[in-house]
Order: structure tokens, then sequence, then C-alpha cells
């Protein structure tokens, strides 16, 4: 799905729309992460739209996940006023050419969000060569082939060594990849139809990379949406950081 058309650069806009967010489902979340309760939050907070996106891991299971998504439509259903939802997945890329879920739950999904870089994550795939280097090119090549593979709306925390445990200074992986190859897989996603997420937590951990893809997105045109990553509904808050968040991308 294309979401934003046009293309918007404007963070206030930006922010009307958080589209990563984990309900209860995901056991990283808090009890109090419940679809009625993230509706409201929503709308206390004046957003536009809302993304449920809970984590599809190697043993949560095509028919389990297509069940509960099918439930909490349900209960969106009953609760009126509520701002555009949509019902996705945050996916899991876990190598080149390499998903978990079946092409049926990807399809069935509003909103199509893959994790990339879950390296912590026993069933991940990692590079022969364990370096920030390595893990660069690795991450640059999973996310080249999802955006061709046309399963992908949005990247989740793109291209961050975060969850690298092989590397010692996690910033050193993002900075391994230069601006020319930044421009490439910006303009790449861009040709696909594929968003870079702007996740407030990659930003605020990462700065200095995040400093390097927000110009050379905006000059090269892909899509950039917002995403919290919410496990609470504190959490679910776009407009609070919104200045925190300029100052970190370099617009203040």
């Amino acid at each position: 799905m294309k979401l934003y058309l046009p293309k918007t650069y404007d963070l206030a806009e930006l922010a009307r729309a958080n589209l990563h967010t984990h309900t209860n489902f995901s056991g990283c979340a808090k009890p109090e992460m419940t679809v009625p309760a993230m509706i409201e939050r929503a709308k206390s907070l004046g957003l536009s739209r809302l993304a449920f996106t809970d984590h599809f891991h190697d043993d949560t299971g095509d028919e389990n996940y297509l069940a509960y998504v099918a439930k909490i439509k349900e209960q969106a259903a009953l609760i009126p006023d509520a701002p555009e939802l949509l019902f996705g997945a945050e996916l899991s890329a876990i190598g080149v050419g390499c998903r978990l879920e079946a092409p049926e739950t990807s399809a069935a999904m509003d909103y199509r969000l893959y994790s990339t870089n879950h390296f912590h994550c026993h069933y991940w795939h990692q590079p022969e060569e364990k370096t920030a280097r390595g893990y660069a090119e690795f991450m640059l090549d999973i996310v080249r082939d999802l955006a061709l593979s046309g399963m992908a709306d949005c990247i989740a925390h793109p291209l961050v060594g975060r969850y690298v445990h092989a590397v010692a200074d996690r910033s050193e992986v993002s900075a391994a990849i230069t601006d020319n190859e930044l421009g490439d897989i910006l303009t790449h996603m861009r040709n696909c139809d594929v968003a870079y997420e702007i996740n407030y937590s990659a930003v605020f951990r990462f700065p200095e990379f995040a400093r390097r893809w927000w110009p050379i997105g905006k000059e090269v045109g892909v899509t950039f949406t917002i995403g919290t990553d919410a496990h609470t509904l504190d959490g679910l808050d776009t407009f609070g950081p919104l200045d925190d968040l300029r100052r970190a991308l370099g617009d203040i």
C-alpha cells in the first residue's frame, strides 16, 4: 500500500500517524496494551491513523496470527470514532530472500512492516564476516531483496546495529554504510514503493546516522513514516517527543 500520496517531509504531519505499535499479543508489550485501550489513547492524542504491528516470530504461527487479527478487528469495530486503523504485523525478513510468514499471511495484512535486523533472535541469519562492515552489507542486501520482492510496505528501524551483539560499538554498523550506499538503497526503496520508518528509539540512539539518512531520503524522494515501536500506552504518543525528534534529525 502507498501510505502517503503526495509524500510529505513535514514531521508534524507524519506524526499524526503511528505505524509501529504492539498489542499485548507481543510478549514484549505491557498488559495494558489492549486494542480498546490503544484506540482510546490514540483518540486522546489526536492521531489520525494507527497501525497494529505485532511481532511475527519463528514460533508465532500463521493460523494463530491471522486468528488474532480477526479477533482484534472485531474488538476495534465496537469502538466509535476511532482513527483509521491498519491491522498489520512486524514481520521478519531473517535473511536475504528468507521470511518467516507464509505468503498468504503477508497478503492478508493491511500493513506489512518488516524488521530486517533483529540479529539477537536465535533464528536470524548472520553475515559470514561478523564485523561492523559485514553486518552493514548484510542489512543492505536484505533490505534490497525485500524491497524488490514487493512484500513490504515499510522497513522498521532500518539499517541500525542496535541488535548486533558481535560488535562492541553498535553505532559502527551504521557508520560503515557510505552515503553513496544510503542514496542507492533509499532510491531503491522509493522505486519499489517501500517506506523508510522514522523510528523514535532508533533515531534517539543513533542520531549521527539519522542526520545522514534524513536529508538523503528527502533528496531522493523516499516515503517516510513515523513509528514509536510502542509497548506502552504512553509510548503511543508521537507528538510529545516531536521537538526532540527534530533536534535529533538536525531540523532545529
